[in-house]
């Protein structure tokens, strides 16, 4: 009874000797390896392809026992056929080896095998051999053009695109865009609000400054005001009053420190004596002044070889500087001129403009007198008219000048 733990734990225990494992594989190339599985797994590489083959550890568990064969089991009781393997003695060595190691199962492929094919060619059937990888490669993949690759591209960006809007980032540009319109239209309203406020202010500030006269205030204030108008964006009657009655006590302020027909008769002094550059060095000490006319007003086609016919308006004096009879022709291109001035008529129009340049043509024999047309206007006030002091003359009352200046106010869209 000493030993009756041990023999206890024997009964449970089989004396079993370990019984060589093979294995099997196929290569995608067609090539059959095996081998007997070891304690480790293996990689094996086929040397036809190169393919690296994974096989399993041998398994560590014993064979199931063999059931005892029936009565009727051992009279049909066949023989078992046992695999013809390779015995490879188990290393240490490092599982990439290549197969050298490896039996390949084409010298010792399994006799059934051998079998089937002898019977199939007996029978007059075609052996089918596998292809190799030379013959089942496909031809490469022809190269996408360029509008393929943007395509792609183009395709692959608005993926991403949608994927970045997620619900969440919509909400929130959403609410910005919101914010944002909500921020610009109130800077626009208290923008527009103080506009508002400066027309009334300066306008009535400049009305006070022409009544008593006080030219350079004046033009201050309506100077206020017409920016306050172009603000808001006005083109009514009473915002192009305004914007005249600043352009008007700009002219008042600005006026050249001679009249008219003084200058005229020292250019033709000076151009007589000193030549026309001497003349010109002169005259740019009236250059940009301003000069108000009155006068017939026509429309007048001028050809030039740089730019062709252009139109433009011309006030021709009857009168002569000097004592050679030069004619004198004062030219300008005034926006205001278009609305006043029909085509083929002669209008006596009272109007405003900055010096811009005095020369004599000599195949004309005249004095060409050219107006700023940026800054020309018609005049529209009379009591900024009044301020001109100018002597009243027997061809117009003073009341025809007041219905001449209304009506001019009318046709370039001003107010009385």
């Amino acid at each position: 009874m000493n030993n009756w733990i041990s023999k206890a734990a024997n009964v449970f225990k089989r004396d079993v000797e370990e019984t060589p494992q093979p294995f099997e594989l196929a290569c995608e190339c067609g090539q059959t390896h095996g081998g007997i599985r070891r304690g480790r797994h293996q990689h094996i590489v086929c040397k036809a392809c190169g393919l690296s083959l994974f096989v399993l550890p041998r398994d560590v568990f014993p064979p199931p026992l063999d059931r005892k064969p029936s009565k009727q089991n051992k009279k049909k009781k066949t023989g078992t056929v046992q695999p013809e393997v390779l015995e490879l003695e188990d290393s240490s060595e490092s599982n990439e080896q290549v197969l050298d190691e490896v039996v390949v199962l084409e010298k010792i492929a399994p006799r059934h095998r051998m079998q089937k094919q002898k019977e199939a060619a007996d029978a007059g059937v075609p052996h089918k051999r596998k292809k190799s990888i030379k013959e089942t490669a496909s031809p490469p993949p022809a190269t996408p053009g360029f509008f393929a690759r943007l395509g792609v591209s183009l395709k692959s960006a608005g993926q991403s695109f949608i994927k970045f809007w997620t619900p969440f980032r919509l909400a929130m540009l959403g609410i910005g865009v919101s914010m944002a319109v909500a921020v610009y239209w109130s800077v626009q309203e208290g923008i527009r609000s103080r506009a508002v406020a400066s027309v009334n202010k300066y306008t009535e500030e400049g009305m006070q400054a022409v009544n008593v006269q006080d030219w350079l205030n004046a033009r201050r204030a309506f100077e206020q005001a017409s920016r306050a108008v172009d603000v808001l964006g006005r083109h009514d009657p009473e915002a192009e009053s305004i914007r005249h009655y600043h352009k008007e006590t700009q002219a008042l302020t600005n006026l050249c420190i001679v009249n008219f027909f003084d200058l005229l008769e020292i250019a033709e002094t000076t151009y007589e004596k000193d030549g026309a550059e001497a003349w010109q060095q002169q005259f740019l000490t009236y250059q940009d002044d301003w000069f108000v006319m009155t006068g017939p007003v026509q429309r007048l086609t001028i050809s030039t070889a740089d730019t062709g016919e252009s139109n433009t308006y011309e006030l021709y004096l009857p009168w002569s500087p000097g004592q050679k009879g030069n004619k004198v022709s004062i030219r300008g291109n005034f926006a205001d001129f278009e609305h006043v001035v029909p085509a083929q008529a002669k209008i006596v129009t009272t109007f405003a403009g900055e010096l811009a340049s005095c020369v004599f043509s000599k195949t004309e024999r005249m004095w060409i007198v050219t107006l700023r047309s940026e800054t020309g206007f018609v005049w529209t006030h009379p009591d900024t008219f009044a301020g001109l002091n100018f002597e009243s003359t027997e061809l117009e009352s003073e009341q025809d000048l007041k219905n001449r200046l209304t009506r001019q106010a009318e046709l370039v869209g001003g107010k009385q």
